[in-house]
């Protein structure tokens, strides 16, 4: 991904106000890693390929992200 000058990833910046109305620690830390999946290089863009890619242990904790429908869900959000 693209770094500003200052060093942070713009997708970061992007992201900060849509995960500042998500509710759960754990669904702020796992948005921003379902995207870089999503945008990263690769073709494959299921769950095991995008696990690989990012260096995690296995597929089961992205699925479950996506499974949850809570995310979707955004106080205050219209």
């Amino acid at each position: 991904m693209d770094r500003d000058r200052d060093g942070t990833d713009r997708l970061d910046a992007w992201l900060m106000p849509f995960l500042a109305v998500m509710r759960r620690k754990t669904l702020r830390a796992w948005a921003p890693l379902y995207l870089r999946g999503l945008l990263g290089p690769g073709d494959r863009k299921s769950f095991r390929p995008m696990a690989a890619r990012l260096g995690l242990a296995g597929r089961d904790q992205l699925q479950h992200f996506i499974a949850k429908r809570c995310w979707l869900i955004c106080p205050g959000v219209a």
